[in-house]
């Protein structure tokens, strides 16, 4: 989310993020689109996101010059969201 608002914009992430959860778009982040996201599986939810960046980016102008580069991008930071949102094994005594 945060890669997603640096380089899209705040307002872009969260219409992205509020349609991803379902919830309607009255114009802010509050306590329905909270708990929405909660309730939503977070692997589920980045590869929305994930999707959706990749149409936002694909409709820019600038796709002709930079779109070889940015869905490698898009994937490594997806990977690195997806590791983020994986339960950590605890680690056994030694």
């Amino acid at each position: 989310m945060f890669d997603f608002a640096v380089n899209s914009g705040v307002a872009c992430s969260i219409m992205a993020l509020k349609r991803d959860v379902g919830v309607a778009d009255e114009g802010r982040f509050g306590p329905i689109t909270l708990r929405a996201v909660r309730s939503t599986d977070p692997h589920v939810l980045t590869k929305r996101l994930s999707t959706d960046r990749l149409s936002s980016l694909t409709s820019l102008n600038t796709w002709k010059t930079f779109g070889k580069v940015w869905p490698n991008s898009l994937q490594d930071v997806e990977k690195e969201a997806l590791k983020m949102a994986s339960p950590v094994a605890p680690k056994k005594a030694a």
